[in-house]
């Protein structure tokens, strides 16, 4: 179903100003009304005889929904607006590269996890270069270019300290193992 603004922004603007209230009457000990009340205006929808005490939620809903609607109107044209002017920017490869990024975001979790299983099987080596390369990648997401470019030369300088490491490393068990 295709919601047509125009049509309930006129209906809203053609009905009894808001905000509209429910009220309760009793009519006698044992049963009540309920009444839309409109300030300025007076009662608008009655509905009688209901049990005492009982709330309904059609009548709620009704003195609910004139101030909302027009409310919910307004902010699905702000969204709308926006959205134009993003795909405007954007341009048609760009708003179809934007709708993929759920994809995107679904397949890099996917890999993510499978890094994670295969994790156990690396050498250590290559598990601390590997937690890097995530901990950047999750750092430079979503960042400012300036922010990126900080991320990045951290993660170029975690990923010296590593190689160092690495070597370091590799020295040590040269040393022992004979000098293979």
């Amino acid at each position: 179903m295709t919601l047509d603004l125009k049509k309930l922004k006129e209906l809203c603007e053609k009905a009894t100003p808001g905000p509209w209230e429910i009220r309760y009457r009793d009519i006698d000990d044992n049963h009540e009304q309920a009444k839309v009340w409109a300030e300025n205006f007076g009662w608008l929808i009655t509905r009688g005889d209901l049990p005492r005490s009982y709330h309904d939620p059609s009548m709620e809903f009704i003195a609910a929904a004139r101030t909302a609607l027009p409310q919910l109107i307004e902010r699905v044209e702000e969204l709308e607006a926006e959205v134009k002017i993003a795909r405007e920017r954007l341009g048609p490869a760009g708003w179809k590269m934007l709708q993929r990024i759920p994809e995107l975001e679904s397949q890099l979790a996917t890999a993510i996890e499978a890094l994670e299983k295969i994790e156990d099987l690396l050498p250590l080596q290559e598990r601390e270069r590997r937690t890097i390369a995530r901990a950047a990648l999750s750092a430079i997401r979503g960042e400012t270019p300036e922010q990126k470019a900080q991320k990045a030369y951290e993660y170029q300088q975690e990923m010296q300290k590593a190689n160092q490491k690495l070597k370091e490393l590799s020295v040590g068990a040269k040393i022992r193992g004979g000098g293979k």
